[in-house]
């Protein structure tokens, strides 16, 4: 069955658009506090070893923060109860995700995540405009233009494609 117009457009898009976001994760830096109280030096091993030996009673959701263009810091909370004592207790951590076109600034000029994520215009095109760069395609790509891309500062370029070429090694 061969795919409709609107379809291969989108297809096309998503090409497009996986071109201009690269994402990737990686972890730079990571800490864990203990809220628990100071133990004394002459029990220092008992508290180790009651932190170790813990059971994760409940886990908070992500919240994101420090977020800029590229990365943004992930933290989240545990509360733990220790096997030997019972004594319950929270353990905070956070990583940094690193990613090229992670968050987009909005119309409000708060930092939002990046989506990959085309939607119909109402002229019968498709927007991604949930990031770092905007790109509009028109409903015709022999129209000049058919592809509008906004970058980050400002600037609009046009164009439309030259050829489309398919290819199935089958």
């Amino acid at each position: 069955m061969r795919p409709t117009k609107r379809q291969s457009l989108a297809r096309i898009a998503g090409k497009i658009l996986s071109q201009i976001t690269i994402p990737f994760l990686l972890v730079t830096q990571v800490e864990a506090q203990s809220t628990t109280p100071a133990v004394p030096p002459d029990q220092a091993d008992a508290g180790a070893a009651a932190s170790t030996d813990a059971v994760t009673i409940f886990e908070t959701a992500p919240v994101y923060t420090e977020q800029d263009r590229t990365s943004r810091r992930v933290t989240f909370t545990r509360t733990k109860q220790s096997r030997a004592t019972g004594e319950l207790f929270e353990e905070t951590s956070s990583y940094v995700e690193v990613a090229s076109g992670l968050n987009y600034r909005d119309a409000n000029g708060e930092w939002k995540e990046s989506l990959e994520q085309f939607n119909a215009t109402p002229d019968g095109g498709f927007a991604a405009e949930l990031g770092l760069h905007r790109l509009r395609l028109g409903p015709n790509l022999n129209a000049l233009p058919s592809v509008e891309l906004a970058t980050e500062d400002g600037l609009l370029l046009r164009s439309a494609p030259l050829a489309v070429g398919y290819f199935d090694p089958v």
